[in-house]
């Protein structure tokens, strides 16, 4: 009679493999979410920051050169940027993440328009267009 050593050692080996492919397709999945999840936060705050410039353009106007004073930002007579650092803090140099918001042209005379984006690097993140209305002298 033969030993039925080896047909128990051969099924332990399958089950093995069979767990060790479990765990790496598991392993692969959570790694998955965690950069999907990364991602996710880094455009939420990026949408955060976006509303906050916005709103303070807003507040000033359409004024970006008020608005740059107000948010510690820069404006150069053609577009408004703030720098972030990796944790979202406003920084002068070394960003990892820039917002930048420039007028746009409206259909009404009545409305100031412009566009915001962030980036990561070469990478949009969020954009959000915006809208005011003007206030002219003459009502």
């Amino acid at each position: 009679m033969r030993s039925r050593a080896p047909l128990a050692l051969i099924e332990q080996v399958v089950m093995l493999a069979v767990f060790v492919l479990a765990a790496v397709l598991c392993l692969s999945c959570f790694v998955w979410a965690d950069a999907r999840s990364k991602d996710n936060a880094r455009r939420d705050s990026a949408l955060l920051e976006l509303q906050n410039v916005a709103e303070t353009i807003k507040y000033c106007d359409g004024d970006m050169d008020a608005a740059a004073d107000m948010y510690a930002g820069s404006w150069d007579g053609e577009s408004l940027t703030v720098l972030y650092d990796g944790k979202w803090n406003e920084a002068s140099e070394n960003a990892e993440y820039i917002l930048v918001a420039r007028e746009t042209e409206s259909e009404s005379g009545l409305l100031g328009r412009a566009e915001l984006a962030v980036y990561h690097g070469e990478d949009s993140l969020a954009t959000l267009e915006i809208c005011w209305q003007e206030v002219r002298a003459d009502g």
